[in-house]
């Protein structure tokens, strides 16, 4: 068969993870490790209450005064749904040639009350496409190379307004771990005639263990070898590169997994980030959404060390815990 990732491939679903053990797993096309292991959960801990719950402060909130001009809002400026402003405290800006690019704040909702999980599947629809209109028109600009939508929501998540909204930002550089999973789809390809991303999700529907949804369109999955607790990640079954490529009904499927897989996190008051992985320019690699919720842990010295990450939660136990009844 086609499918030769890192991880073993069978014809057949391998027997149950035994979710007690630990166990090493390499992720499924990079050359990086992770060490499942569930009995760490049992560990005495002396510090307690290190989750801080979303607060919603209302008091001068930048993005309900109105006060940074608008880039874009949707569907427009006297109604709007989603409005784009210059990121007031940007890391990097056009006019600084030391640190040389563009930050752009996407605001969600006019609403200061709202979480990201409480927009409807339509609002939530037209956040991704602004998230491809912004992304397109910065990645003309001269002497960008790599543009990034991506969302912190929640204190342990690196949020400083509690406002609901996402960022977009604009880098004149390929930043080093995209470029490692570039050069590793791009060998996985040469290699196998096939896409690494796709080959996956098939192997994970073969599998039927850490499919947290599924339909005809999209796969949320808790990857095999995941970095985070309770880790997710949506894949188009259909082969696209972009959000850009997307069919209504696939941008719907997505907006509705993130509206699915956020409102669980938020009913734990768990912290979370995702962004959107597109393929290169030039590229054919497949778009992935990674979301990672920022449970409260910390890095060991073998940690450190190895760059081996030890997650206490089994990917195994994923979809169950996602898939709890409210």
């Amino acid at each position: 068969m086609k499918r030769q990732l890192s991880i073993t491939v069978s014809t057949h679903p391998k027997p149950k993870f035994n979710v007690n053990l630990s166990a090493l797993r390499r992720h499924y096309y990079l050359d990086q490790y992770v060490i499942i292991a569930p009995g760490r959960n049992n560990r005495p801990h002396g510090f307690t209450n290190l989750a801080t719950p979303h607060v919603v402060v209302n008091a001068a909130c930048p993005f309900c005064l109105d006060g940074e001009p608008t880039i874009l809002a949707v569907p427009n400026l006297e109604h709007w749904r989603v409005r784009v402003v210059a990121n007031a405290y940007p890391a990097v800006s056009l006019t600084n040639p030391n640190a040389y690019g563009a930050m752009e704040v996407v605001i969600e909702s006019p609403d200061h009350t709202q979480e990201f999980s409480s927009l409807s599947v339509s609002h939530i629809e037209t956040i991704l496409r602004v998230y491809t209109e912004r992304i397109a028109s910065l990645s003309i600009l001269p002497g960008i190379r790599y543009v990034l939508a991506f969302k912190n929501d929640g204190p342990l998540a690196g949020t400083s307004v509690t406002h609901t909204h996402s960022q977009i930002m604009a880098l004149p550089l390929m930043p080093p771990r995209i470029e490692a999973e570039h050069v590793a789809l791009s060998s996985y390809q040469d290699k196998h005639g096939t896409c690494a991303v796709c080959d996956l999700g098939c192997w994970e529907v073969e599998q039927n263990q850490r499919l947290i949804t599924a339909d005809s369109e999209l796969l949320t999955i808790a990857p095999y070898a995941s970095t985070h607790p309770y880790e997710a990640w949506f894949i188009t079954k259909r082969h696209t590169t972009r959000l850009a490529d997307l069919t209504a009904g696939e941008l719907r499927r997505l907006a509705t997994s993130l509206k699915y897989v956020t409102e669980r996190l938020d009913r734990d008051l768990i912290s979370f980030n995702f962004f959107v992985q597109e393929a290169l320019p030039g590229d054919n690699h497949h778009l992935i959404i990674k979301l990672e919720p920022r449970v409260p842990m910390f890095y060991g010295g073998g940690e450190m060390a190895t760059g081996i990450i030890i997650n206490t939660i089994a990917p195994e136990t994923v979809p169950h815990w996602y898939n709890e009844t409210i």
